[in-house]
């Protein structure tokens, strides 16, 4: 099986995750330095930043889900054609015991779901802890007080 397209889709969530957080510092810098004192060419300088890693994430996003999506196909396709070979080595006692309809849509409805974990959920589960965890983070570093009573 080709688990090589996980640790590269679940690198550019991790990264993407990272690159999304510093949105909120920037805008804060931005402010700060830029509206605060009004100096606009601070406040277009870190525009330019902003959008140059708005692009940059967007383009992580797309590279996570299609190598995320490649390993779920090729993990559904490898489980859809075991359970073929199983199927074909299995006794004429079996299926007139076990109707073939219910087979096909018991072994399609859950490589769909795995399909689905490995494609959606993992990133999404991935990219949610991290940008918590993240923003806690930053949370505490800005002001620990206030954090603390955020979180209270």
């Amino acid at each position: 099986m080709k688990w090589y397209f996980l640790i590269p889709g679940l690198t550019l969530v991790v990264l993407m995750s990272y690159i999304d957080m510093t949105i909120p510092m920037l805008i804060k810098s931005a402010i700060d330095l830029g509206i605060s004192t009004r100096r606009f060419e601070v406040v277009l300088e870190y525009a330019i930043y902003i959008l140059t890693i708005a692009v940059v994430s967007g383009l992580m996003s797309f590279s996570a889900r299609y190598f995320l999506a490649r390993l779920s196909q090729e993990v559904v396709y490898k489980i859809r054609l075991d359970a073929f070979y199983s199927l074909q080595n299995q006794s004429l006692d079996f299926f007139d015991n076990m109707y073939l309809g219910q087979l096909i849509s018991r072994i399609t409805n859950d490589t769909e779901r795995i399909s689905d974990f490995l494609s959606f959920r993992l990133r999404m589960f991935t990219y949610s802890v991290l940008s918590m965890v993240l923003a806690l983070y930053y949370m505490f570093i800005m002001n620990t007080l206030l954090a603390l009573i955020g979180l209270a």
